[in-house]
Protein backbone atom coordinates (compact mmCIF):
# COMPACT_ATOMS: atom_id res chain seq x y z
CA UNK A 1 0.00 0.00 0.00
CA UNK A 2 1.24 3.60 -0.61
CA UNK A 3 0.17 6.83 1.03
CA UNK A 4 0.58 9.87 -0.77
CA UNK A 5 -1.18 13.03 -1.34
CA UNK A 6 -1.14 16.90 -0.58
CA UNK A 7 0.06 18.23 3.15
CA UNK A 8 -2.44 17.67 4.87
CA UNK A 9 -4.60 15.37 2.88
CA UNK A 10 -5.29 12.98 5.90
CA UNK A 11 -2.47 10.56 4.65
CA UNK A 12 -0.68 9.88 8.06
CA UNK A 13 -4.46 9.02 9.87
CA UNK A 14 -5.68 7.08 6.67
CA UNK A 15 -2.45 4.80 7.51
CA UNK A 16 -2.12 4.42 11.11
CA UNK A 17 -6.28 3.58 10.66
CA UNK A 18 -5.25 0.55 8.12
CA UNK A 19 -2.43 -0.79 9.99
CA UNK A 20 -4.17 -1.14 13.22
CA UNK A 21 -6.59 -3.54 11.17
CA UNK A 22 -3.82 -5.24 9.68
CA UNK A 23 -2.43 -5.79 13.49
CA UNK A 24 -6.17 -6.82 14.73
CA UNK A 25 -6.17 -9.50 12.08
CA UNK A 26 -3.13 -10.93 13.34
CA UNK A 27 -5.21 -12.31 16.40
CA UNK A 28 -3.00 -15.21 17.04
CA UNK A 29 0.31 -12.49 16.99
CA UNK A 30 3.13 -13.34 18.78
CA UNK A 31 2.91 -11.60 21.79
CA UNK A 32 6.30 -9.08 21.23
CA UNK A 33 4.07 -7.55 18.84
CA UNK A 34 1.27 -5.85 20.03
CA UNK A 35 -0.93 -3.36 19.08
CA UNK A 36 0.19 -1.40 21.77
CA UNK A 37 3.86 -1.55 20.07
CA UNK A 38 2.74 -0.33 16.99
CA UNK A 39 1.30 2.49 17.91
CA UNK A 40 4.51 3.39 20.06
CA UNK A 41 6.15 3.25 16.75
CA UNK A 42 4.20 4.97 14.78
CA UNK A 43 3.81 7.89 17.46
CA UNK A 44 7.64 8.03 17.55
CA UNK A 45 7.99 8.60 14.38
CA UNK A 46 5.09 11.02 14.00
CA UNK A 47 6.99 13.46 16.75
CA UNK A 48 10.66 12.86 15.87
CA UNK A 49 9.62 13.46 11.76
CA UNK A 50 6.77 15.86 12.06
CA UNK A 51 6.70 19.80 12.30
CA UNK A 52 4.19 22.54 11.64
CA UNK A 53 4.42 24.01 8.19
CA UNK A 54 1.48 26.15 6.04
CA UNK A 55 -1.40 24.34 5.88
CA UNK A 56 -1.03 21.75 8.47
CA UNK A 57 0.11 22.05 12.59
CA UNK A 58 1.57 18.66 12.55
CA UNK A 59 2.95 17.77 8.61
CA UNK A 60 5.24 14.52 8.67
CA UNK A 61 8.57 15.81 6.75
CA UNK A 62 10.41 12.54 6.07
CA UNK A 63 9.08 9.28 4.16
CA UNK A 64 9.41 6.12 5.33
CA UNK A 65 8.73 2.26 4.36
CA UNK A 66 6.95 0.03 7.03
CA UNK A 67 6.90 -4.03 6.13
CA UNK A 68 4.46 -6.27 8.10
CA UNK A 69 5.34 -9.71 7.73
CA UNK A 70 2.90 -12.21 8.45
CA UNK A 71 2.52 -16.18 8.66
CA UNK A 72 1.45 -18.39 5.96
CA UNK A 73 -1.68 -18.56 8.85
CA UNK A 74 -1.87 -14.63 8.52
CA UNK A 75 -0.64 -14.13 11.97
CA UNK A 76 1.77 -11.07 12.54
CA UNK A 77 5.12 -12.03 12.94
CA UNK A 78 6.92 -8.33 12.92
CA UNK A 79 7.56 -5.65 11.60
CA UNK A 80 10.12 -3.68 10.09
CA UNK A 81 10.61 0.15 9.51
CA UNK A 82 12.92 2.40 7.46
CA UNK A 83 12.64 5.73 7.40
CA UNK A 84 14.44 8.36 4.85
CA UNK A 85 14.05 11.91 3.22
CA UNK A 86 14.32 13.41 6.85
CA UNK A 87 14.86 17.21 6.76
CA UNK A 88 17.73 17.14 8.87
CA UNK A 89 18.72 20.95 7.84
CA UNK A 90 15.35 21.42 9.58
CA UNK A 91 16.58 21.15 12.78
CA UNK A 92 19.68 24.19 12.50
CA UNK A 93 16.96 26.35 10.00
CA UNK A 94 13.29 26.69 9.25
CA UNK A 95 11.21 28.77 7.49
CA UNK A 96 9.54 32.02 9.43
CA UNK A 97 6.05 30.51 9.22
CA UNK A 98 7.40 26.80 10.24
CA UNK A 99 8.74 24.98 13.08
CA UNK A 100 11.26 22.43 14.27
CA UNK A 101 10.30 18.85 14.59
CA UNK A 102 7.63 18.71 17.40
CA UNK A 103 9.82 16.40 19.39
CA UNK A 104 11.59 19.82 20.73
CA UNK A 105 8.45 21.22 22.14
CA UNK A 106 7.43 18.19 23.34
CA UNK A 107 10.32 18.32 25.37
CA UNK A 108 10.53 21.79 26.81
CA UNK A 109 6.57 21.50 27.73
CA UNK A 110 6.28 17.91 28.87
CA UNK A 111 9.58 17.82 30.75
CA UNK A 112 9.01 17.61 35.00
CA UNK A 113 10.85 20.78 36.24
CA UNK A 114 13.46 17.64 37.72
CA UNK A 115 14.01 16.49 33.99
CA UNK A 116 14.34 20.29 32.56
CA UNK A 117 17.12 20.71 35.34
CA UNK A 118 18.79 17.47 34.61
CA UNK A 119 18.76 18.17 30.76
CA UNK A 120 19.59 22.26 31.02
CA UNK A 121 16.21 22.80 29.46
CA UNK A 122 15.21 26.47 29.21
CA UNK A 123 11.78 28.35 27.73
CA UNK A 124 11.08 27.73 23.91
CA UNK A 125 11.81 31.33 23.29
CA UNK A 126 15.23 30.84 24.43
CA UNK A 127 16.32 28.91 21.57
CA UNK A 128 17.75 30.14 18.28
CA UNK A 129 17.05 26.81 16.14
CA UNK A 130 13.09 27.26 17.19
CA UNK A 131 10.23 29.17 15.49
CA UNK A 132 6.88 29.10 16.35
CA UNK A 133 7.97 28.52 20.05
CA UNK A 134 4.07 28.82 20.73
CA UNK A 135 3.75 25.52 19.45
CA UNK A 136 5.62 24.32 22.49
CA UNK A 137 2.26 24.81 23.90
CA UNK A 138 0.32 22.06 22.32
CA UNK A 139 1.90 19.85 24.09
CA UNK A 140 1.14 18.46 27.79
CA UNK A 141 3.40 16.72 30.19
CA UNK A 142 1.18 13.58 29.62
CA UNK A 143 1.54 13.77 26.16
CA UNK A 144 5.70 13.68 27.06
CA UNK A 145 4.78 10.35 29.23
CA UNK A 146 2.80 8.53 26.12
CA UNK A 147 6.23 9.08 24.45
CA UNK A 148 8.32 7.80 27.27
CA UNK A 149 5.75 4.44 26.89
CA UNK A 150 5.99 4.83 23.03
CA UNK A 151 10.21 4.65 23.82
CA UNK A 152 9.52 1.42 26.43
CA UNK A 153 7.74 -0.37 24.30
CA UNK A 154 10.16 -1.28 21.92
CA UNK A 155 12.81 -1.60 24.28
CA UNK A 156 13.94 1.57 24.96
CA UNK A 157 14.29 1.80 29.27
CA UNK A 158 14.83 5.07 30.28
CA UNK A 159 18.69 5.13 30.75
CA UNK A 160 18.62 5.27 27.02
CA UNK A 161 15.52 7.82 26.90
CA UNK A 162 17.90 9.84 29.63
CA UNK A 163 20.33 9.68 26.61
CA UNK A 164 18.21 10.44 24.17
CA UNK A 165 16.88 14.09 25.47
CA UNK A 166 20.32 14.65 26.40
CA UNK A 167 20.94 14.39 22.94
CA UNK A 168 18.37 16.46 22.03
CA UNK A 169 18.90 19.06 24.50
CA UNK A 170 22.33 19.36 23.78
CA UNK A 171 21.36 20.25 20.18
CA UNK A 172 18.85 22.65 20.65
CA UNK A 173 21.90 24.26 22.91
CA UNK A 174 24.30 23.97 19.49
CA UNK A 175 22.24 27.00 18.45
CA UNK A 176 23.49 28.73 21.20
CA UNK A 177 27.34 28.99 20.60
CA UNK A 178 28.69 32.18 19.67
CA UNK A 179 31.97 32.64 17.95
CA UNK A 180 34.59 35.00 18.29
CA UNK A 181 37.44 36.24 15.18
CA UNK A 182 40.90 36.19 16.43
CA UNK A 183 41.51 39.79 16.53
CA UNK A 184 45.35 39.36 16.39
CA UNK A 185 46.25 36.91 13.58
CA UNK A 186 43.68 36.19 11.04
CA UNK A 187 45.52 32.79 10.49
CA UNK A 188 43.96 31.21 13.28
CA UNK A 189 40.67 29.90 14.08
CA UNK A 190 38.00 31.36 15.84
CA UNK A 191 37.55 30.63 19.13
CA UNK A 192 34.10 30.05 21.28
CA UNK A 193 33.01 33.02 23.47
CA UNK A 194 30.68 31.47 25.98
CA UNK A 195 33.01 28.02 26.65
CA UNK A 196 30.98 27.74 29.96
CA UNK A 197 27.81 26.55 27.35
CA UNK A 198 30.24 24.36 25.52
CA UNK A 199 30.85 22.48 29.01
CA UNK A 200 27.00 21.99 29.24
CA UNK A 201 26.80 20.67 26.06
CA UNK A 202 29.76 18.84 26.06
CA UNK A 203 28.08 17.15 28.89
CA UNK A 204 24.74 16.28 28.08
CA UNK A 205 26.62 14.74 24.53
CA UNK A 206 29.05 12.72 27.00
CA UNK A 207 31.98 14.17 25.12
CA UNK A 208 35.15 16.38 26.48
CA UNK A 209 34.65 19.63 25.73
CA UNK A 210 38.39 20.32 24.25
CA UNK A 211 37.28 17.56 21.82
CA UNK A 212 33.83 19.66 20.99
CA UNK A 213 35.21 22.97 20.87
CA UNK A 214 38.07 21.49 18.06
CA UNK A 215 35.07 20.35 16.12
CA UNK A 216 33.46 23.34 16.36
CA UNK A 217 36.40 25.25 14.92
CA UNK A 218 38.22 23.41 12.96
CA UNK A 219 37.46 21.34 9.98
CA UNK A 220 39.32 18.20 8.18
CA UNK A 221 39.52 17.54 4.67
CA UNK A 222 41.40 14.89 2.54
CA UNK A 223 43.14 16.99 0.12
CA UNK A 224 45.13 14.56 -2.55
CA UNK A 225 45.48 11.56 -0.38
CA UNK A 226 46.40 13.81 2.77
CA UNK A 227 44.30 14.73 5.82
CA UNK A 228 44.27 18.24 6.42
CA UNK A 229 43.26 20.79 8.96
CA UNK A 230 41.74 24.24 8.27
CA UNK A 231 40.72 26.79 10.46
CA UNK A 232 37.13 28.33 10.42
CA UNK A 233 36.58 31.45 11.09
CA UNK A 234 33.26 33.14 12.77
CA UNK A 235 30.98 32.77 9.91
CA UNK A 236 32.68 29.21 8.51
CA UNK A 237 32.27 27.55 11.87
CA UNK A 238 28.41 28.91 11.95
CA UNK A 239 27.72 28.01 8.75
CA UNK A 240 29.88 24.38 9.57
CA UNK A 241 26.99 23.43 12.04
CA UNK A 242 24.46 24.09 9.82
CA UNK A 243 25.91 22.24 6.98
CA UNK A 244 26.93 18.93 8.87
CA UNK A 245 22.99 18.79 9.81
Amino acid sequence: MTASGETGSGKSSAFKTITTEWVKLGKKSDKKVSLKMVQGVQRLLSVFGSASIAGSLHATRFVFYQEFQFSNAGNLLGIKTLDYGLESNRIVSSCKDESNFDVFYLLLNGATREEKIKWHLKDASHYNYLNNYGLSQTFSQDDFLNIKKSLKSIGIGSKVQDQIFSLLSGILLLGEVEFMNDTVSKQEACSIKNPDLLGVIAELFGVDPTGIGNLLTFESKVIQNDICTLFLNEGEAVSSIMINF
